[in-house]
């Protein structure tokens, strides 16, 4: 017997994207970048240029140091493979439920907007950048916030500005420039 479900609600307000996406209408400059974290990197977040690895000059991983210099942020796209375990047991693909699988080369945007996900709250033209570095209870590494905590941040003041503003954990427009 067939399914007789049916819609019940419609949403009025669908979100506004994802974290990763970039704002297709204004200009950006994006790089080419492979995830040499030990960690999957999360679309929408910082990444730092990892100076431990000799082996690709565009290496990056998640922040982890308040000394630690960004390169950008983690551009989503549709265009990797999912991940899965193979016969043998070993996981195989690009992203997983994280985003960007160790080993794996994908844009990170230098400058332009991008749509992410606001740690803290912020206001449009008035909330300026900060990047988590150390991670606590309840925290993220390379989370994007409005403010200093002290110790755990590097300074981004310079390089981006909130161009939305959102409740804490909620999606906003972010400019930036790490050129």
């Amino acid at each position: 017997m067939a399914d007789m479900s049916i819609q019940t609600s419609v949403t009025v307000a669908p979100a506004v994207g994802y974290p990763g996406l970039l704002d297709a209408a204004y200009p950006r400059a994006v790089t080419t970048a492979r995830n040499a974290d030990t960690a999957s990197i999360p679309f929408g977040k910082a990444v730092v240029w990892d100076s431990t690895s000799p082996a690709f000059d565009r290496d990056v991983t998640l922040p982890t140091v308040e000394t630690d210099s960004v390169m950008g942020i983690a551009i989503h796209s549709h265009n990797f493979a999912q991940s899965w375990t193979d016969s043998n047991g070993t996981v195989q693909g690009e992203v997983d439920a994280t985003g960007i699988m160790p080993g794996v080369v994908f844009g990170v945007l230098r400058k332009g907007r991008i749509l992410v996900t606001a740690a803290t709250a912020v206001v449009a033209g008035v909330s300026k950048l900060w990047v988590r570095a150390v991670a606590g209870l309840g925290e993220t590494y390379g989370a994007l916030e409005d403010a200093d905590d002290t110790t755990d941040m590097i300074d981004c003041t310079t390089k981006g500005t909130w161009m939305s503003t959102a409740a804490a954990g909620s999606l906003a427009w972010l400019e930036v420039d790490f050129t």
